[in-house]
């Protein structure tokens, strides 16, 4: 279309300037429909055209007007052109001119020496127009940090590092928005590649992430891969120790090195962690920057890293005003949200967002939460150009419940006392009126209290001294003095310590580790390959593993029981067939025997420890798992969860 377009304007200027000996520029725009500001480019453009293939030229005069100087064979032939044939099509912008002319140096930079009679041969244009482009040339590659240089002796030749010569490659292949024109680029000017091979392997990747790229996405990626391939290991990049760091923070960092494995298996090819790093990179930024990343700009990878923190912090905030509630010193919170929405970034950018089973329970139990947090859609949009699904906001409603749930902690308060009715009254309404958050106060005397009867009660605030020690309990001996105001204070400060180092079963960086959907409660099974089979089908088919990860467990569990007492069984498999790290846990309506004992909680460990950041991730798991699981009375509490929403909470809050 643009072409039959371009192919329509130049007949009509054409077909002016053969039909007037003089037409004036605003004549032939008004013809032509265009500006005349266009006009002037593309009268300049046919011009070169017809100089280009000695069909005489076009003449202009300022004030006066343009006309055509040809014989009547140039005006024939002409005619020709326009109304007998395709040949016009042949007429190319300065872009398309300028992209032949780099592509003709990149490919053939090293196996001869370029001149401008090399390049006008090649492309059937004169001499001076290929001087004029090269200027365009250097003018755009110095744009792109490259220096291009034509010399008597050297000929054309480029000057360039690394991340910019591939950036500006990846231009020249992917210029035409079609795949053939782009598959086609590739083998000419990448030869010898693969291209087939390279595509089934990040087809495969595809289906076992279960991701649905866009065309325009895949290929972008694609041909990445393949000058990676074509020059593994032929150049340096530079990259900050504080960049890889961030990097290996996302899944797109799994996400490629899954893809550079299998290349490395196939093509027997070893890649450096910088080619990973650069083509991380790449995917994480151009799509917020809408352009290639330059290595050497040092700021580049934290400004991803900061437009995320800059949603969070959003996200939260408004979620305050509108909630009414201020969670914005929530860490938790926005340690939970950070790593959970790093992930849904990546699969929203490329057509896959997260399935939510529990969707329905979570807009049926937190029906005016979800209708309030869906204002925050609009956050999505400002900041990464795509609109939240109902599952997505769904997962954020849980986060954003647990740091309600841990800021409205109901505070229930004993009063044990003697004094008379009038005065436990008055202190009533002082508690009140200063401590709202206190929901529930009861009045006992001291010889009706006991501790296993009053035991849901968090504060104890007793008059007399009583024969026993709780650290509930705290004495107020002058209830005339304000200071026992104080008291209360500090005694629900220490409460409340003691209650967020409880919720906190795992730090905000696990927190991605679980999924609603990988926790299953009251299962009904008769064997340990039934259960894990069950497990790990839920897995893959939320494409957090892939198919080979099922004999890795069972390997496993071939090799050495995973029993680990306390009717607890740990499996896991080989982190090569993880594509993210997830933790599936059931728990059995009764008892199976796995090898040796009997077990009814199960822990099936998907985990990597490929970057750092996931082995911090993996190594805190396993530190508070140890602490979840050490006694019979967390065990109970385990065992004591209704539904995989209410063990989930539990878990993250």
């Amino acid at each position: 279309m643009k072409l039959e377009k371009r192919n329509y304007y130049f007949t009509k200027i054409l077909e002016c300037l053969l039909e007037n000996e003089l037409v004036t520029t605003k004549d032939i725009a008004e013809s032509a429909r265009i500006s005349e500001k266009t006009t002037r480019t593309k009268i300049s453009e046919i011009n070169e055209y017809l100089l280009d293939n000695e069909l005489g030229e076009i003449q202009k005069k300022p004030r006066i007007g343009n006309w055509l100087e040809v014989d009547d064979n140039q005006r024939s032939k002409i005619k020709q052109i326009i109304y007998n044939t395709d040949e016009l099509l042949t007429i190319q912008d300065s872009d398309e001119r300028m992209f032949d002319v780099l592509s003709y140096i990149f490919k053939n930079r090293k196996k001869e020496i370029i001149t401008t009679t090399m390049l006008a041969n090649y492309l059937y244009l004169s001499t001076p127009t290929i001087l004029k482009i090269l200027k365009e040339c250097e003018v755009y590659l110095n744009e792109q940090h490259i220096t291009l240089k034509n010399t008597r002796n050297d000929g054309i030749i480029i000057f360039f590092n690394e991340s910019n010569y591939r950036n500006v490659l990846k231009k020249i292949i992917m210029r035409s928005s079609q795949t053939k024109s782009i598959e086609k680029n590739i083998m000419d000017i990448l030869p010898g590649i693969q291209i087939d091979k390279v595509k089934r392997i990040m087809l495969d990747v595809e289906n076992e992430w279960k991701f649905e790229f866009s065309d325009e996405s895949f290929y972008e990626i694609l041909v990445y891969y393949c000058m990676a391939i074509h020059r593994c290991n032929k150049g340096t990049f530079k990259i900050d120790t504080k960049d890889l760091k961030t990097i290996e923070q996302y899944h797109e960092y799994t996400f490629a090195k899954a893809i550079f494995e299998k290349i490395e298996a196939e093509f027997n090819l070893k890649f450096s962690n910088e080619e990973v790093h650069f083509l991380v990179i790449q995917i994480l930024c151009s799509r917020f920057l809408g352009e290639e990343v330059d290595f050497e700009n040092k700021e580049i990878v934290t400004r991803y890293d900061a437009r995320l923190i800059a949603f969070t912090d959003e996200l939260i905030d408004m979620a305050s005003t509108i909630l009414s509630s201020d969670i914005r010193d929530d860490h938790i919170l926005k340690n939970s949200l950070l790593n959970h929405l790093r992930s849904t970034v990546f699969r929203m950018e490329y057509g896959k967002p997260s399935s939510n089973s529990l969707l329905y329970f979570i807009k049926k139990e937190y029906k005016h939460l979800f209708r309030q947090m869906w204002s925050t859609s609009v956050l999505f949009e400002k900041y990464f150009n795509f609109k939240i699904t109902e599952d997505e906001l769904g997962f954020i409603c849980l986060y954003i419940q647990a740091a309600l749930d841990r800021k409205e902690q109901e505070y229930k308060l004993l009063i044990v006392s003697n004094h008379s009715n009038s005065m436990i009254q008055i202190l009533i309404q002082r508690i009140n009126k200063v401590y709202p958050e206190i929901r529930e106060i009861k009045v006992t005397g001291s010889h009706d209290f006991n501790k296993s009867k009053y035991k849901e009660f968090g504060l104890v605030m007793s008059m007399v001294e009583l024969p026993f020690e709780d650290e509930r309990i705290f004495y107020i001996p002058d209830a005339l003095n304000d200071e026992w105001l104080h008291l209360l204070s500090k005694k629900m400060k220490e409460v409340s310590l003691d209650r967020t180092k409880e919720s906190n079963v795992f730090d905000a960086i696990c927190h991605q580790l679980f999924d609603p959907e990988l926790i299953f409660i009251n299962v009904k099974c008769s064997s340990k390959k039934e259960l894990l089979k069950i497990m790990i089908k839920r897995m893959n088919a939320k494409g957090f593993v892939t198919k080979d990860f099922e004999q890795s467990v069972f390997d496993r569990e071939h090799a050495t029981t995973t029993e680990i007492g306390n009717g607890i069984a740990l499996p896991h498999g080989n982190q090569f067939y993880v594509n993210e790290p997830k933790v599936a846990i059931a728990i059995l309506d009764k008892p199976i025997i796995w090898d040796r004992e009997e077990v009814d909680i199960v822990f099936l460990l998907a985990m990597r420890m490929i970057s750092k950041e996931e082995s911090r991730q993996a190594q805190s798991f396993y530190k508070q798992y140890v602490s979840l699981v050490e006694s019979n009375e967390k065990i109970l509490k385990l065992k004591s969860m209704e539904t995989n929403l209410e063990l989930y909470r539990y878990l993250i809050r």
